[in-house]
């Protein structure tokens, strides 16, 4: 049986939440502060990391940690599966 290569990937986001109550997340670099993406007059709900991997073909997300320039936790649960929205 052969082993597949994971590949992983380490991106910031924020999610925000619009007018009409739908969240949607922004993937950036990690060269990028939070609070500089946070212009959006949409309201903030979450932000901080996101792992993209790649297991045996199939793309997977991890989302964890803290915005401080933000003051703002993720939520894992929540987060990945709107972070995944941005590239599927």
């Amino acid at each position: 049986m052969s082993q597949v290569k994971e590949e992983l990937v380490v991106k910031k986001y924020i999610v925000f939440r619009n007018a009409v109550g739908g969240e949607f997340a922004l993937v950036f670099p990690t060269s990028v502060q939070h609070w500089l993406v946070s212009v959006y007059q949409e309201q903030i709900v979450s932000a901080g990391f996101v792992e993209y991997s790649l297991e045996e073909g199939e793309l997977k997300a991890k989302c964890f940690g803290f915005s401080e320039s933000l003051n703002i936790a993720s939520r894992p649960e929540v987060d990945e599966r709107l972070v995944l929205d941005v590239v599927l």
